[in-house]
């Protein structure tokens, strides 16, 4: 969490850029950052044809992010500077989510070693939520707008 800002300050600052429905309309290098995942060819194939919806919003002091598809869905409830657990599509995962210069970041330590260490960053720009996720030297972006 950065140190200048209070959770408060912090959940304020989320509920005013990012708080609500966002529907993907752009997508860049994801099948590439699914391949250094070692996501398998077809899942790769798949999921990277997907436009995802993402609605985030605040319960009491946590942020929530749901995404979800026509297949698949995920959700993430958190508190800023608090590891939790997550199931994600490579397996489990422990999540460090922290806020930092106006991002939402979360660094992404899978529980079975066989799987990749990664980043996945949400900020807005321009009015657009632009997720950026990274895993080695890949680097995928998934832009979104509000529905």
């Amino acid at each position: 969490m950065a140190e200048s800002q209070s959770n408060a300050d912090i959940i304020k600052e989320i509920r005013t850029k990012f708080v609500g429905k966002w529907k993907m309309v752009e997508s860049n290098n994801f099948e590439a950052f699914l391949k250094e995942m070692d996501a398998p060819f077809l899942a790769r194939k798949m999921v990277s044809t997907m436009k995802p919806d993402c609605e985030i919003s605040i319960i009491d002091d946590q942020v929530r992010i749901y995404m979800s598809a026509m297949v698949k869905s995920q959700e993430f409830l958190f508190r800023f500077g608090e590891t939790f657990d997550q199931d994600m599509p490579h397996g489990k995962a422990k999540l460090h989510p922290t806020f930092v210069d106006g991002k939402i970041v979360f660094d992404v330590d899978p529980v079975d070693s066989k799987h990749k260490k990664h980043k996945m960053i949400r900020e807005i720009k321009d009015g657009k939520l632009i997720l950026t996720l990274e895993a080695g030297n890949t680097v995928a972006t998934r832009i979104f707008e509000r529905a």
